[in-house]
């Protein structure tokens, strides 16, 4: 994936080429457009980079394409851009489809836009302020310019040890903000407009026509037909997990590769791992060339440093080291990695849209549901009554390890709405379009890391307006998920494969996994470093690793994974800012921290 970046309000061509070595393990490739106001560059070889026509400059990051007039797609470069934004403005916007995060400043009018598609799974982060309008595809290159602040932001840490991702429209640091998902964010004399341009849910006239399996699978082997015509010569492969997303996806990219093999790549641990064996069934069904990674809990400690230096605000617990090292083994075989992430969003596969259903069949039980909601985002047990049912049923919570409180008020609508009333799934479906976190935009950075494209064809216009099609009594019902999707599966797949249950890809939380995690919080979280630097509370620290246990629940797992991840982002990022500022083209050096 190529990165971009750019500085507008001022000229510090020092700054630009700081920026630049920062981004440089995206690739070889490198263009800049100097302008009297600033500049912009891109690093890597997708086929965006940087345009220029009159007084408008462009840089794109990711697969852009539009559909023209005979049907057929057309990769959406910089220039051609810059031209369309001359023309129509911000119109011009309105016909990109595929993965991608933009920029565009006009010199007319001494506005910077920024844009990404509907799911973010193109990184976009920027700064603002007086004088000044900074932007890059990571943002440890907005570090390198001095008046970006660099505080960081305790409401979105305390909610990302509580919830395990920054909420949208925040990062680690108070002073850098993603671009939002679908949306154009204009930036002048420190001053910020956002407008959405897509999608746009029909929220007063909910879907209850029924769709047809057959139209979703057209619809995905389109995105999958348009992400193998984009990536043109390069190698394209399939990241496996053993549900039914990668399977549906891997059978359609295998159709379309034509004489060429598909590769697979699957991570675990190994003997016994359902998810390893689900993806080997579905590597045997396609004949693919299949790799598997075998990662043990002693590998952690080697990975998490550059894995969080990688995708900078951290998040998805073990699995994302897992993730990194495989997809670092498959930059040997591919350029471009598809992957079925998204679906489950989409088609209503996660836990959150069961409790939806749940609420709506059963409303007698949405108090209890929502005040067990709340309990595990403050980390304690419901109040009242429903203290009674959590202790009979022998539920338990644990303390999430930050000193600050959430303030729900200031966070995105989409994790407390349910707090307030009961949701319909399509309604849950069109605030998660409106507030789409950082966890798809952190997979390409890992991926990115390694040279890797991670191609998302669930993000697709087509697709996602189709699931906004769906009926939701298409998605969810009492023994079933994501309905029309397992029945579209079901045409392309053996039974078996279509009809598995959604799993996470993770590691064991055994005995030696409790050795590893004992070891990181004794090399992260001494309760003095702790204390001292205020980010996280050594009280409940301790509370919950008590001196080291032998093995510990998936809810203490992950309490403490995310404590840790906390402590090697403050030495990544808080540590080192003055390594950013540096002119040293060797500093800093990247995922080593100690």
């Amino acid at each position: 994936m190529a990165a971009i970046y750019g500085l507008f309000g001022v000229k510090r061509e020092a700054v630009l080429l700081k920026m630049e070595r920062l981004l440089d393990h995206h690739g070889r490739e490198k263009a800049r457009e100097i302008l009297a106001s600033g500049g912009l560059g891109s690093v890597g070889q997708d086929p965006g980079g940087c345009g220029r026509h009159g007084q408008v400059v462009a840089a794109i990051a990711g697969m852009p394409f539009r559909l023209t007039r005979g049907g057929t797609i057309a990769a959406v470069g910089a220039g051609e851009l810059a031209r369309a934004f001359s023309d129509l403005g911000f119109e011009a916007l309105a016909d990109l489809d595929g993965q991608f995060a933009v920029a565009i400043w006009d010199g007319m009018s001494e506005r910077l836009y920024l844009a990404r598609d509907a799911f973010g799974t193109i990184p976009l982060y920027f700064s603002c302020g007086a004088e000044f309008s900074i932007f890059a595809s990571e943002y440890k290159a907005l570090l390198a310019y001095e008046a970006v602040p660099a505080q960081p932001d305790r409401v979105s840490i305390s909610s990302f040890c509580s919830r395990g991702w920054v909420p949208a429209g925040r990062t680690f640091f108070g002073g850098i903000k993603p671009v939002l998902p679908g949306t154009c964010m204009v930036l002048k004399g420190g001053t910020l407009e956002a407008h959405r341009f897509y999608p746009q849910a029909a929220i007063d006239n909910p879907p209850i026509v029924p769709v047809s399996p057959g139209a979703l699978v057209s619809e995905i082997e389109t995105g999958v037909e348009r992400i193998i015509a984009l990536a043109g010569d390069r190698r394209v492969g399939m990241s496996l997990s053993g549900g039914i997303d990668s399977a549906f996806m891997a059978t359609l990219v295998s159709r379309h590769l034509g004489h060429r093999k598909l590769h697979s790549f699957t991570v675990g641990f190994g003997k016994g791992d359902p998810e390893m064996e689900g993806a080997r069934e579905t590597a045997e069904f396609l004949n693919s060339a299949h790799h598997e990674l075998v990662i043990e809990p002693a590998d952690l400690p080697a990975l998490l440093d550059t894995t969080v230096d990688a995708m900078e605000d951290p998040g998805g617990y073990d699995q994302s080291c897992s993730l990194f090292s495989l997809w670092k083994e498959a930059r040997n075989h591919v350029d471009v990695l598809v992957s079925g992430n998204i679906s489950d969003s989409l088609f209503a596969g996660m836990a959150s849209h069961r409790r939806i259903w749940r609420a709506n069949a059963f409303p007698t039980l949405w108090p209890w549901l929502r005040e067990v909601e709340r309990a595990e985002a403050e980390g304690g047990t419901p109040r009242g009554f429903w203290r009674l049912v959590w202790q009979f049923l022998g539920k338990r919570s644990e303390p999430f390890p930050c000193g600050a409180e959430i303030d729900l008020s200031s966070l995105p609508p989409d994790l407390w709405r349910t707090s307030s009333r009961r949701q319909t799934l399509y309604e849950h479906l069109d605030l998660t379009l409106q507030h789409w976190d950082g966890r798809m935009g952190s997979q390409v950075l890992i991926a990115a890391h390694s040279g890797i494209l991670l191609a998302m064809p669930f993000s697709h216009r087509g697709i996602v307006e189709f699931a906004l099609r769906v009926p939701d009594s298409q998605k969810v019902s009492r023994k079933r998920d994501k309905i029309i999707l397992r029945e579209a599966a079901n045409q392309v797949l053996p039974t078996a494969v279509a009809s598995r249950q959604k799993r996470v890809q993770q590691l064991r939380y055994d005995e030696t996994f409790a050795d590893t995690l004992n070891f990181l919080v004794d090399r992260y979280l001494h309760p003095k470093d702790v204390a001292a630097r205020g980010l996280l509370d050594p009280a409940k620290i301790t509370d919950i690793h008590q001196g080291g246990k032998s093995v510990y629940s998936k809810l203490e797992v992950q309490k403490l994974w995310n404590a840790i991840c906390t402590e090697v982002w403050a030495r990544n990022f808080l540590d080192r800012r003055s390594d950013y500022l540096s002119t040293d083209p060797n500093v800093p050096e990247r995922g080593v921290v100690s």
